[in-house]
């Protein structure tokens, strides 16, 4: 059985989902929820009455929903004795997984160099990847990486184990009821604007584009994964029409400083190659370890990691009168929450530098 339903949403509107019943590979029956990424500004299991600039949205998802339907009766989905290839080898699949991803390779490689550790020579199947697995895997990333990291791996875990559901070797995803790590409010490097300055006037010799990508993430904001992938044809009137790597989820505007568009201008576009930092294609370790010599040199007293570079576009930002807002919108992020973080770091160098301010005596 399946059932159109609406979620309300912060901003006013509703996201349409699929309340589907499921019979699992032992007979019983599940309920699964599916999300179409529909937005529709009414909730019409209770109005009846279509809105024109709704129309289109509801039949398409009641397309959706008809071929589900269909999927069922044809025995296609799994509300018929529906069975997974238990038997496939994991680590197999996670290794094949992980070098077909073109978005956080870092994090996904990071994750399959950890599995294969906390393997050690097992290879289990996928009728071995249970909660229970899950939790024990959670359990050995916290003994040997921070919080906040054993939480980004076990999030990409979760995105692999889907696919493994979408390739028929899982019913259901084993990460579902794992409980997260809680995310930790970690001390952030950012640079002020007179480190950023020693910076620029620091010379270097590392190439690779490692220094004008740093440079630009320090005055757009954009993830190291963002920059790898960023192309000359995503530059339009000097914004940048970007889908972050990271969540994919929608395009983003955002307009070029003055100091983005001299970095951009100062590079060389490479003969039948689109990518704008094509160069750049060092691992994550020996690209910090360039940005940490080339911090050193500068005289600045923080280990300087590429990161570094959105955390100083948001606090110059900020400190500069750029409002909160405004700011969630050019870092991409999904709640402003994550934003008001760099207000925090602000607010904390504004009371330290009043700090500095000389005591007198007034008697």
């Amino acid at each position: 059985m399946i059932t159109i339903r609406y979620k309300p949403l912060k901003n006013g509107k509703y996201s349409i989902y699929l309340d589907i019943y499921v019979q699992d590979a032992t007979g019983k029956m599940k309920r699964e929820y599916e999300f179409l990424k529909i937005y529709v500004s009414e909730d019409y299991s209770v109005k009846k009455r279509l809105k024109d600039a709704d129309k289109e949205s509801v039949l398409y998802a009641e397309g959706i929903k008809a071929k589900k339907e269909l999927e069922f009766l044809n025995g296609n989905y799994g509300l018929i004795e529906k069975k997974a290839d238990s038997q496939a080898d994991y680590l197999t699949f996670l290794t094949r997984e992980v070098k077909r991803k073109t978005t956080n390779v870092d994090y996904n490689l990071a994750l399959l160099k950890h599995t294969k550790v906390f393997l050690k020579d097992k290879q289990p199947t996928f009728a071995e990847i249970t909660r229970d697995w899950c939790e024990d895997f959670k359990s050995y990333l916290l003994k040997n990486v921070s919080q906040n990291t054993a939480r980004s791996y076990l999030q990409a875990l979760k995105l692999f184990l889907n696919i493994a559901i979408d390739k028929g070797f899982l019913l259901i995803n084993p990460m579902q009821k794992v409980t997260l790590p809680k995310l930790q409010d970690v001390e952030r490097t950012t640079l002020d604007i007179d480190e950023l300055k020693l910076l620029i006037q620091t010379p270097t010799k590392f190439g690779y584009h490692i220094r004008e990508a740093f440079l630009f993430s320090c005055f757009t904001g954009l993830r190291i994964s963002d920059i790898r992938l960023l192309k000359w044809s995503d530059i339009r009137d000097n914004r940048i029409y970007l889908r972050p790597a990271k969540t994919s989820e929608k395009i983003a505007i955002l307009p070029l400083t003055e100091n983005a568009k001299e970095i951009l201008n100062s590079l060389e576009k490479e003969h039948n190659n689109d990518l704008v930092f094509y160069k750049l294609t060092i691992n994550k370790s020996t690209l910090r370890k360039h940005l940490t010599r080339w911090g050193t040199k500068a005289g600045i007293k923080q280990n300087l990691h590429f990161h570094a570079g959105r955390h100083t576009f948001a606090t110059i930002g900020i400190s500069n009168g750029i409002d909160l807002y405004t700011m969630k919108e050019m870092l991409v992020h999904s709640k402003i929450d994550m934003t008001m973080v760099y207000a925090k770091i602000v607010d904390k160098k504004k009371v330290e530098e009043v700090a500095k301010f000389p005591k007198l005596s007034l008697k």
